[in-house]
């Protein structure tokens, strides 16, 4: 964001806020404070409903990467699909069906 061509004190104050790291602006409380707990993700500082998304996230994808890979061999031969199934904790059947999908 460039800030150089605005003239209004209040929306330069604002963007600087946004866009620097390390400005806190006393007059918008709430933003430097989301500011603050979102530069500090992976800190010490985080709030426990984002790290409860964040682990959900988390967790999601890494049982979509493990599918992933189960269907990658499975369709090069390598791995039979009912041990990929067994391995994922679904049936024959839903498995085929992410095969075939």
């Amino acid at each position: 964001v460039n800030a150089s061509g605005i003239t209004n004190k209040n929306i330069k104050e604002y963007l600087k806020l946004l866009t620097d790291r390390t400005t806190v602006n006393k007059k918008y409380k709430q933003t430097s404070s989301i500011k603050k707990e979102i530069y500090e993700i992976g800190g010490t500082m985080m709030s426990k409903e984002l790290k409860e998304i964040l682990d959900d996230e988390r967790a999601e994808g890494k049982v979509e990467g493990k599918i992933e890979s189960f269907l990658c061999l499975v369709k090069k031969g390598l791995l039979e699909l009912s041990v990929a199934a067994k391995e994922l904790g679904m049936s024959e059947k839903q498995f085929k069906k992410l095969v075939n999908g």
